[in-house]
């Protein structure tokens, strides 16, 4: 079904994409585009490879983003409909991969945990070389600095923030890998662990000095699934050394640097009240209720103005929404003149629903529902090839990553994000070795 040459190549593009989606945007389209092209080429042999429902509703994506972008360039949408495509395929892509994968790593003969282990080394690679060359080093001769736009060259507070929180959710995750591979050398391992075990502990605090509230909140909630998920293998039997005592250390050294920073954390999320105001009144405007003039005055003004517009687009175009493109729609349609310099409305969903509309919502659901509900059964399988307790909790904790990121930015069209997204569909639809290797003999 694939060479030994192109097996080769679809493993090694999976931690590339990642780590050049933070360097080199162009090189994580290259590695994508060489998965899916493999993928397609081994479906076309082997059907049975394919994860079904998802891959039928990954189909059914893609035939509804281009019908989409046809009728938006039709009737006049403003914006470059088919320029916008890109940032809405990634999810679609992961069932494509999945095949590529499953076929690679029987093939090689190569084991589920590394692949899934490799890709979360690309991630923290890619992460920090990303903000290394940015200068994140030089933020910490400043203490606790008061954070400008102008202190990491052209990578904002949030971006900045999204590497720190994936890249820890990484870490714990290879550290407690580490610690279990028996396969691997003491000293190897030792030495992997104490590096990444400083790693850990300066991106921890680089991300409390970025002061991004979004990014205490999905970072937080992440470790602490990851960290749940682990303990509560550990408790069944599955390793218990290092599926308690690498979480439990975790635990005590992130509470160590929560507790040091706490000043400037608390100032950060407490300012004005704006996060909770913030959540409140984007609730009641999903309600329909209107927004008072003083929260609108507050420091979550913006976001606020956003939701108002975007609801007010949505209620415009109901249902097959304003076309893949939208970033021309604040400038054009914004009542509120400090938000038109914008281009994207910081809410993943109602990004999705001003786009798509109702109808493009729900197939997108769809989509996810089916990779989550594979995902699961995959899991449940009686498998030799069921991922450790530690990486299958990394890849929970980083999907609650950005479900949570997403209400406060259209996280999941950000390049390092898209890539995130498409591995964990391609994971979800793998089949185990055995399953291929009786798909292939069959053919």
């Amino acid at each position: 079904m694939i060479s030994q040459g192109g097996a080769r190549l679809a493993v090694a593009c999976v931690p590339l994409a990642i780590a050049c989606a933070f360097l080199w945007p162009g090189g994580a389209d290259i590695a994508s585009v060489i998965l899916v092209v493999i993928g397609v080429a081994v479906l076309l042999r082997a059907r049975g490879l394919a994860a079904p429902p998802p891959l039928a509703l990954a189909g059914l994506w893609i035939a509804f983003l281009l019908l989409v972008a046809i009728y938006a360039m039709a009737w006049g949408a403003p914006g470059r409909p088919f320029k916008g495509l890109e940032k809405h395929l990634p999810l679609a892509l992961g069932p494509f991969v999945a095949v590529a994968l499953s076929a690679a790593c029987h093939r090689l003969g190569f084991d589920f945990n590394r692949l899934v282990a490799l890709f979360l080394t690309g991630l923290v690679g890619g992460a920090l070389v990303m903000l290394v060359r940015s200068g994140a080093l030089g933020m910490f001769a400043h203490g606790w600095p008061q954070f400008s736009d102008d202190l990491l060259g052209k990578v904002n507070r949030n971006y900045a923030a999204l590497a720190c929180g994936v890249a820890l959710i990484a870490i714990v995750a290879l550290t407690a890998y580490l610690a279990a591979a028996k396969h691997i050398r003491m000293l190897w391992r030792a030495g992997a662990i104490a590096g990444l075990a400083l790693i850990f502990l300066g991106t921890g605090v680089f991300l409390a000095m970025l002061q991004s509230r979004t990014a205490y909140a999905a970072t937080a909630i992440g470790l602490a699934i990851w960290c749940g998920l682990v303990m509560r293998a550990g408790w069944r039997g599955a390793g218990l050394r290092a599926g308690l005592a690498v979480p439990a250390t975790i635990v005590v050294v992130a509470a160590a640097c929560v507790a040091f920073y706490f000043p400037l954390i608390s100032e950060r999320i407490s300012a004005g009240g704006s996060t909770a105001v913030y959540l409140t009144q984007m609730y009641e405007m999903l309600r329909g209720n209107a927004v008072d003039a003083a929260s609108l005055s507050m420091i979550g003004a913006e976001r606020l103005q956003l939701v108002a517009v975007a609801l007010d687009l949505i209620r415009q175009r109901p249902w097959l929404g304003w076309g893949p493109d939208a970033s021309q729609l604040i400038t054009l349609f914004s009542p509120y003149a400090d938000i038109r310099y914008l281009t994207q409305f910081h809410n993943g969903y109602l990004q999705v629903l001003v786009s798509f509309g109702v109808i493009g919502g729900i197939l997108n659901a769809a989509l996810v529902v089916a990779l989550l509900w594979s995902a699961l059964r995959r899991r449940r399988a009686l498998s030799a090839d069921r991922l450790a307790p530690p990486l299958f909790a990394a890849t929970v904790a980083l999907v609650a990553y950005v479900l949570v990121t997403n209400v406060t930015e259209s996280i999941i069209f950000v390049k390092p994000v898209a890539i995130i997204c498409m591995i964990l569909a391609a994971l979800a639809c793998m089949k185990d070795r055995a399953t291929t290797g009786d798909i292939v003999r069959q053919h």
